[in-house]
Order: structure tokens, then sequence, then C-alpha cells
């Protein structure tokens, strides 16, 4: 067993009294159990984030894997992960260390499933830069729900990271079905509207501009269905 860390002499407990202090001993031993070290449980309070650290290891998921096992398992070479990862915005671990959970292995074998069905190292990097900017929209916001619906300042750290912890847990089984729903909506509508260039589609070949091959419609919501629709221009 690990030795017992000392807080008081690692200064995490510094001008906290009374219940503060009880609140912060209580969740940064249940922390350390988990196995977050000092220096990562010293930055997190210095920072003012301690109290969300919990769920930032709810969402990381536990370590078993490095990118060399994943790479090998998923079938997708290393310099192509390597390659995703960065058009995604997400560190590139060192290829041996155990850094990768077991959801990096299905994300992997996603990405081997992608190229498998025909799509290109080019084309699978795009759209990895294109997903990383709406997730990171949505995260910022996340975040900000997080901040004003489930933060009371009147509550202790362990309260604020026990409440945070419960509602992020029962909230995200809902984040992907919601994130599908609302991109099957957007995908059908640009595919109903979208007209390819060239009869690309192997119908009759149409004329388009060659300055414009795929159109940019104006998209709002429906007040009376609440669905995506596209404005129509009154022009002929």
């Amino acid at each position: 067993m690990p030795e017992p860390i000392d807080l008081d002499a690692e200064g995490l407990l510094e001008e906290l009294e009374g219940d503060e202090r009880e609140s912060r001993a209580a969740l940064l031993s249940r922390l350390i159990a988990d196995g977050v070290g000092v220096e990562e449980l010293r930055t997190a309070i210095e920072e003012g984030r301690l109290a969300v650290l919990p769920v930032e290891l709810l969402l990381a998921g536990e370590p078993v894997y490095t990118p060399s096992e994943v790479a090998e398992r998923s079938g997708v070479s290393i310099e192509l992960l390597e390659r995703q990862w960065r058009s995604i915005g997400v560190a590139v671990p060192d290829r041996e260390d155990v850094a990768l959970s077991r959801e990096d292995l299905e994300a992997a074998h996603r990405q081997r499933s992608l190229l498998d069905a025909g799509l290109e190292p080019d084309a699978t990097a795009e759209l990895g830069r294109t997903i990383a900017v709406a997730m990171s929209q949505l995260a910022a916001a996340s975040r900000q729900m997080i901040a004003t619906s489930f933060v009371d300042p009147d509550d202790t750290e362990q309260q604020n990271a026990d409440r945070i912890y419960e509602r992020a847990d029962a909230l995200m089984p809902l984040v992907g079905p919601t994130l599908s729903y609302v991109y099957r909506l957007h995908l059908r509508e640009q595919l109903r509207h979208a007209q390819f260039a060239g009869g690309d589609l192997g119908g009759p070949r149409t004329r388009r501009p060659r300055s414009s091959p795929w159109p940019s419609p104006t998209w709002s919501a429906s007040p009376s269905s609440g669905r995506i629709c596209r404005r129509r221009s009154s022009a002929r």
C-alpha cells in the first residue's frame, strides 16, 4: 500500500478551519484513494477546480493501454492514430505510456471502421477537426451550465464535488443520443436540399456555377414545429 500523505505537511489544508477543513480533507482523501497524486491535487487547489476533479476522473476513464497497444488491437497504425488525436485537439501521449482507456480503444475501432468504409485519412482528419470545434463549444457551454446549476457557493467543496459528480454521471448517458439526434436532423436537411455538382450521384447532370458547387443555405428554427428548416430565397 502507498504511504499515507500528510495533508498538512503538503500544504493542502492551508488557511482552512472547521467544516471547510474537514470537507477538504475528506475530498482529498477520496481523490488520493482514486490514484490522484499530490502535485495534481495541489494544482487543482491553486486553480480552484478541486471540486470538479472527480468528474475529470470520470470523463478520463481508467488508463489501461499504451498508444502502441491501441494501435495493435484496433488495426489502425500508430501514425494515423496520432494524427487523428492531433486533429481533435488532444495531447498525444508517449507511445509506451499507459495513458489510454477502453473508451480510447473503442474510438480507435471506430476509426478503423471509417477507413474500411472507404474514407481517406485526410477526410477523417478533417472530420475530426470539425467535430473538435463543435465539441469545444459544447464543452464550454456545459462547463458554464455546471457552474450556474450545480455549484452552491454556500456549500463545502465536498458537497459541491458530490453534487457535480452525481449530476454529471446521470446526464452523461444522455449526451450521446442527443448529439446523434441533432446531427441526424441537420444531415437529413442538408442532404434534402443540397445538389451535388455535376451529377455526382449518378442522376441527370445539372449546371452549377463553378464558384459555388455547394449551396450555403441559411438555417432557422421553425416556430411551429421546432424542426430545422431552410429559408428559401424569394428570387427565382
